[in-house]
């Protein structure tokens, strides 16, 4: 059987950067799968997803819901499982955006709080979810919303007293 290769390019910010090339979906024949392939930094493939079907691999190579994490360090503090868990990652993000000496590095990190609020937010419309779970994910976003608008609030603060 003929290896089928599409590649779809991930993102038009992305389309000319060098740093991820395009994503790839290939059919493997030893396992029947679909796999999702992408070339790393140091030229590469590495596989990022293994899939039963074309349409599911074919979507995933589009990339979801900002996949892939672009800063690490970030993606290891949010956790969206717990309300407690949220509460210590919002406290982890407060330390990294006070300690953040560019105004850059204190967007990202009020950025990718805000993400975090988004993401808990998509959770509490699923139908797939308990009450309980619902009620639990919106307590997530709140605590990670708060914490985006006092990050926004202190970076139009920063902006403002700057000559």
């Amino acid at each position: 059987m003929a290896r089928r290769v599409r590649s779809r390019v991930r993102s038009r910010a992305r389309r000319g950067s060098g740093l991820l090339g395009p994503r790839r979906v290939a059919y493997n024949p030893k396992t029947g799968t679909w796999i999702v392939i992408e070339r790393q930094p140091d030229g590469r493939w590495k596989i990022i997803g293994n899939y039963e079907d074309q349409a599911t691999a074919k979507r995933l190579a589009r990339g979801m819901f900002y996949r892939p994490r672009r800063y690490k360090y970030l993606a290891d503090i949010v956790r969206i499982d717990s309300v407690e868990n949220a509460r210590e990652a919002v406290r982890k993000l407060w330390e990294e955006f006070r300690e953040a000496k560019t105004y850059a590095k204190k967007l990202r990190i009020a950025r990718a709080t805000l993400m975090a609020a988004n993401i808990a937010s998509v959770f509490t419309r699923r139908r797939n979810l308990s009450p309980e779970e619902r009620s639990e994910k919106a307590e997530v976003e709140r605590i990670y919303r708060g914490a985006a608008n006092r990050m926004f609030e202190e970076l139009r603060e920063l902006r403002a007293s700057r000559p």
